[in-house]
């Protein structure tokens, strides 16, 4: 969790592949941030030190979490 964010993580591994999406959204948040790799994370600890509320989402199952900033300059 980074401060105040909500961090919430849509894995593969819990939706069927017909149904990728929730039957039901209620979230709100004042900035959407899509990817928790460097630039997400950056963009989302920004927002919420700006005061503002932060939803993040990511797509890589718990654990695996960092996008190309993972793998980024390891070539």
């Amino acid at each position: 969790m980074i401060g105040r964010a909500e961090i919430w993580s849509i894995g593969k591994e819990r939706m069927s592949p017909r149904s990728r999406l929730p039957e039901k959204w209620d979230k709100e948040a004042d900035v959407v941030v899509v990817g928790f790799g460097g630039a997400g994370a950056a963009a989302a600890i920004t927002a919420q030190d700006a005061g503002a509320s932060v939803l993040l989402l990511e797509k890589a199952p718990k654990g695996q979490e960092g996008g190309n900033t993972k793998v980024a300059g390891q070539g």
